[in-house]
């Protein structure tokens, strides 16, 4: 009898490319998707009372949202394609052990892209109090450059996060090696196997132990 504890197979592997999925493209589209409603809901609300310049701003916003979400995407794809494989083999397997590792330079990568590794910038250079302001203020100046937002603190913290998940995947290959390697000698009638000394057929079916 399998070793449920062990897991893997083509519904694991299913599942943990879905959930993979989940994390890194549906949450974050959804939360942007809400943002963009708000603001569209917001100049909608307005609606002439805006000058033309901020609904050119507004415009330029919601177009660098929509390449973020793009981005979520594209960079999300590799992560899902690795959780495959990381859910198909059993715990306790080379296999699943390197596409664990592998998923984590994955994440970090990922996590770096989308947040431009902790520092988020805003191009102001197109806006000016005449965006704001009702006209006739007599008050004339610009903004120009890009404003800077340091997040940095909170990414290195979901960087160790994400470095530690490697870490997670170490302890479990070294917890259940020992019990994987027993499942793959137990014979039909469930008794433990002696591996006897390889012959062809055993070393063209080494990758089963992997």
């Amino acid at each position: 009898m399998a070793d449920r504890k062990l897991k893997g197979g083509l519904f694991n592997g299913i599942a943990s490319s879905l959930y993979s999925a989940l994390v890194f493209i549906v949450m974050p589209i959804v939360v942007i998707l809400f943002m963009i409603g708000v603001i569209n809901v917001a100049v909608a609300d307005l609606g002439t009372d805006l000058p033309e310049m901020a609904v050119d701003v507004i415009d330029e916003v919601i177009a660098g949202m929509e390449l973020f979400m793009f981005n979520v995407v594209v960079y999300a794809i590799p992560i899902i394609l690795v959780a495959f494989p990381l859910g198909f083999f059993k715990r306790g397997s080379v296999l699943r052990l390197l596409s664990g590792l592998a998923q984590v330079p994955l994440i970090a990568l990922w996590l770096y892209y989308i947040t431009n590794g902790g520092v988020l910038l805003v191009d102001i250079s197109n806006i000016s109090p005449e965006s704001f302001l009702p006209e006739g203020i007599p008050l004339s100046f610009a903004l120009t450059g890009v404003l800077e937002m340091d997040m940095s603190g909170l990414f290195y913290l979901l960087m160790a996060l994400i470095l530690a998940k490697g870490a997670v995947h170490l302890a479990e290959y070294g917890g259940y090696r020992s019990r994987y390697l027993r499942s793959k000698h137990k014979g039909d009638d469930g008794d433990y196997e002696k591996p006897s000394k390889p012959s062809k057929k055993r070393r063209a079916d080494d990758w089963e132990y992997l």
